[in-house]
């Protein structure tokens, strides 16, 4: 391992358990922990670190604290602190793989949630834990006969990424001629001190086998208290075998989440955006950075904040959001969404790829309670980090 000393910055705002990952200047031959250490402060920085596509060291930490303006400077201590040993053994973010189908993911010894590939037509996540220790997603179609619970739209799993025409076949739906994303392999599914990680590489076949796209998708699980869960998707799309077309339609999301029943906006459920806009009639078709979807599960105001990142794909991407429950991410189906004005038709070019990158957040109370209009400032503008 070669020394490694760095900076990070914080930037014009308050952090408050901020994730910050970073891909650094060069490869450190660092893998795994990676004990930063304040030496002035005498406090410790635990992290995680790997090899990214670049072949340059990517690391990982969560800042529990930084005020405007600050920096902190960072030193790894190869020893590290005095109960490095307990959390090397347990690491927080825990993800272990039950049979050959799932993966559960652990936060600090709690539920998380559980990864599905090969089980139905796509791959998702169920359960899913909100803050007080209660599932805050639909369970159908994976559980039926919940009371209470709605049973329509089967192919509403949870949380998940789909689109509705690809090379003309419907990849969101459940009927016959429906798409499938198969799961080839899953070459990450590692757990971390402040991050673990999962990447799935998918195939999107047609009824007959016939792949429409390659797929690379990472989801990283930050070690963040109930209240503050935090996922960050990475959806990779690659035309592998020719051209392949998107066609205008509103039924997909690139990242979708069918909320718990007793959130449903008809409910009660709240539905708000980055500019403002509250409820299906203000949201639904529209664009924006993010949108948040709570409501009352078993007595508790909850939510989920879905962030876009500027770098995704047609950012800011429109809101395909309903008072039923559903909750996506949709950059193509303009034509839909603006009443014939516009056409989101795009022709992916063989060997060519798209990325779609979202941060998903349950936290608790609503939109304002939660601060996501911060939580989006942490997302698209984190604190810096720089080698010295």
């Amino acid at each position: 391992m070669q020394e490694l000393h760095i900076v990070v910055l914080a930037g014009a705002h308050e952090r408050v358990n901020c994730p910050v990952t970073k891909v650094l200047d060069k490869n450190y031959e660092i893998e795994g922990i990676v004990w930063f250490k304040d030496e002035e402060k005498d406090a410790w920085y635990p992290a995680d670190a790997w090899t990214a596509d670049d072949k340059k060291t990517e690391i990982a930490m969560v800042i529990p604290y930084m005020h405007p303006d600050q920096e902190l400077e960072l030193g790894v201590d190869p020893n590290g602190p005095s109960w490095r040993e307990e959390m090397t053994k347990k690491k927080p973010v825990d993800i272990s793989k039950k049979g050959d189908r799932e993966y559960e993911v652990k936060v600090n010894g709690e539920p998380f949630t559980n990864v599905h590939v090969n089980d139905g037509l796509r791959p998702y996540l169920y359960p899913f834990i909100g803050p007080f220790g209660d599932p805050i997603t639909r369970h159908f179609p994976m559980k039926k006969g919940v009371s209470g619970e709605t049973s329509d739209h089967p192919h509403h799993t949870s949380v998940w990424s789909a689109y509705g025409e690809v090379n003309e076949v419907d990849h969101w739906s459940a009927g016959g001629m429906a798409g499938t994303q198969a799961t080839k392999e899953v070459p990450v599914a590692s757990s971390g001190v402040a991050a673990g990680r999962i990447v799935l590489h998918n195939e999107w076949k047609n009824k007959f086998g016939d792949v429409d796209l390659g797929e690379r998708r990472e989801m990283r699980f930050y070690n963040l208290p109930r209240g503050l869960q935090t996922i960050d998707f990475s959806v990779l799309l690659t035309a592998t075998n020719g051209d392949v077309k998107f066609g205008d339609t509103k039924e997909g999301g690139l990242l979708s989440v069918r909320v718990a029943t007793s959130m449903d906006g008809d409910k009660g459920g709240r539905i708000e955006n980055f500019y403002g806009a509250v409820g299906e009639r203000e949201c639904w078709g529209k664009q924006a950075p993010w949108v948040d979807y709570s409501g009352i599960v078993k007595g508790n105001r909850v939510g989920f904040a879905m962030l876009e990142h500027p770098a995704s794909f047609r950012h800011p991407t429109y809101w395909h959001v309903r008072d039923y429950g559903l909750f996506s991410a949709n950059p193509f189906g303009l034509k839909h969404f603006t009443k014939g004005k516009l056409n989101g038709e795009y022709t992916l070019a063989k060997g060519s790829s798209i990325e779609f990158v979202y941060r998903l957040i349950a936290h608790v109370g609503d939109a304002r309670s939660a601060r996501i209009k911060d939580k989006y400032l942490d997302y698209i503008a984190p604190p810096d980090i720089k080698d010295l």
